[in-house]
Formats: C-alpha cells, sequence, structure tokens
C-alpha cells in the first residue's frame, strides 16, 4: 500500500473520530527523522480562511461537512508541504496546552509509526510517557511494520492500546475497530489482548537489550559499558574506584 493510500486511511479514522460526538476534536502531527510539525490542529481555522482568499481553491460543498472537509484539505495540504521541505522544527505538547485551556478534556494519543525505533527518540518518548501518566491519557500505537519496545511501554504504563498490523492494507478496518472507540467503550468490547512487554533498557551505543548498565544522570541515557564522556548529552565523568580498606 503506497503513502497516499495510508493518507486516505488517516483522514477517514479523523473523519469518523469527529463524527462521534460533536465536541471531538483533532489534532495530527507529523514526524520525521529531523522535523515535527502541525498537520493540523483546532487553532489552524484561520489558516484554511486566509488560504481560501488567496487562491481559487473551494471546498467541496456536495453535502458533506464542512468542518470534515476543511481538515480534509488542511490534512492534504500539509502533507504536500512537509514532503517538500526537510528544515527542522519543534512542537509544544498538544494535549498538555489542551488540558490547560480547557480543564477536563479527556485526551487520548494515538501514534501510527512506520519506521523503526532510534535511540534519540528514548528522552522525548519518555517526557511524553510521563506527562501522559501524570493527566492520565492513554496512549495508542498502531505499528506499521517492526515492533517498538518505545512503544509497547509506553501503551502498558498508560492504559493505551498496542497493534502490531498483521496485514498493512487492513490499517482502516484496525484504525476503525480497535482504536476509534473511546474508553469507556472499551471496556465492553473484545480488543486484542495485549502483548507481553519487555521492560529491559536498550543501549544507545548498540541497541541491544541489557540487564545491567550505565545510565546518565543528567539525560537518562544507558550505555553497556562505562564510557567517560556521554555520547548523547556530553556530560564528564570520572569512575570511582573503592579503596581498599587497611588490615587491622
Amino acid at each position: 500500500m503506497d503513502f497516499t493510500r495510508y493518507i486516505e486511511n488517516i483522514v477517514v479514522y479523523i473523519n469518523s473520530h469527529l463524527m462521534m460526538d460533536h465536541r471531538n476534536s483533532i489534532a495530527v502531527i507529523a514526524s520525521h527523522v529531523n522535523k515535527s510539525c502541525y498537520l493540523y490542529s483546532p487553532h489552524m481555522d484561520n489558516w484554511i480562511k486566509n488560504t481560501n482568499s488567496n487562491s481559487t481553491v473551494n471546498i467541496a460543498k456536495d453535502g458533506r461537512h464542512e468542518e470534515l472537509s476543511h481538515i480534509n484539505y488542511i490534512i492534504e495540504t500539509r502533507v504536500k508541504e512537509l514532503v517538500q521541505e526537510m528544515a527542522t522544527a519543534d512542537i509544544h505538547n498538544h494535549v498538555d496546552q489542551d488540558l490547560r485551556n480547557k480543564g477536563q478534556a479527556k485526551s487520548r494519543i494515538l501514534v501510527i509509526k512506520c519506521t523503526p525505533d532510534t535511540s534519540f527518540q528514548y528522552l522525548p518518548i519518555m517526557n511524553c510517557i510521563f506527562t501522559a501518566q501524570k493527566y492520565n491519557v492513554p496512549i495508542d500505537a498502531c505499528v506499521i511494520e517492526k515492533d517498538s519496545g518505545f512503544l509497547q511501554q509506553a501503551c502498558d504504563i498508560t492504559g493505551g492500546i498496542y497493534l502490531k498490523l498483521q496485514s498493512p492494507s487492513g490499517l482502516l478496518q484496525y484504525l476503525l475497530t480497535a482504536f476509534l472507540p473511546n474508553q469507556s467503550m472499551r471496556e465492553t468490547l473484545i480488543l486484542p489482548p495485549k502483548a507481553k512487554v519487555d521492560y529491559r533498557a536498550a543501549c544507545f551505543c548498540h541497541r541491544e537489550l541489557i540487564e545491567i548498565g550505565y545510565i546518565c544522570s543528567v539525560c537518562l541515557s544507558i550505555s553497556c559499558k562505562f564510557v567517560p564522556v556521554c555520547p548523547t548529552c556530553q556530560t564528564h565523568f570520572t569512575l570511582r574506584i573503592a579503596k581498599k580498606k587497611k588490615k587491622a
């Protein structure tokens, strides 16, 4: 299944989520190796108005919900822009901002992942897990390619669903049946069984699971052997050797 088909399936899932309840909202964030940016957020409503006023683009008015047409158009346009540009960008924690603005918003996070884990993702993911756990926000993961140890831990800690697709061509079916229902509805459904989570850490140097390792006290990166300089944050360390006690 090609990239365009994936985007179409995700857009259908987004539309279904918004139609479940008129109070539902959505934020779509795309993440690449060196870039993360919003494809859509509720704060981009003015963006579509400015775009339409300065161009000949007309939102379809063929009976579809106008808001869904707006969101679909924004996502399609932003995906095209994202493919063309490769600059670095930072994003703010949308869930944290949403909770501060709306108070008791029932947020949840769905991660659709099709690339392998990389060591530099460790700190951002751990920060996201702890923030989600603090605010009782479940993290769901739909993994298309190889299993993700990071996301397995994130889903297990926050009470979300981790699902490794057996067939990528069935992405839309998985999204609508496993990830569309909210937390209260999931209690009455027969969901995929939870996978056994391996909480062993992987060293940043070789990406191998280890029982005992060395942890940087500054950035929490993990090494399988002692290194004088942290490869992640460049903090310098000294290995202290206990002195032998003198015999009485």
